[in-house]
């Protein structure tokens, strides 16, 4: 995910103000570092995802801050907003 970012920056001449991205670019490692960068990055979890998706109970606890941090995040309104739920 980090290397579409740098991407961003080089067409663009800036970083981008919010990274929105499935599920399947989730990691505590790029949480960390879009943190790293202060960028306001919305990648659920693929339990998160599931729940968001289906409406059901998401399975599993976040254990890292980061992730804890993220999970409420994207069920904010502001994150409710970027998905489009």
């Amino acid at each position: 995910m980090l290397p579409m970012v740098k991407q961003t920056v080089e067409r663009c001449g800036s970083p981008p103000g919010q990274v929105l991205a499935g599920s399947g670019f989730f990691s505590i490692e790029n949480l960390k570092r879009m943190e790293a960068q202060n960028l306001d990055a919305y990648v659920p979890d693929p339990n998160l995802a599931r729940s968001l998706n289906l409406g059901v109970r998401r399975r599993g606890k976040a254990c890292a801050a980061a992730h804890r941090g993220l999970r409420r995040k994207v069920r904010s309104e502001g994150g409710r907003l970027a998905f489009g739920r």
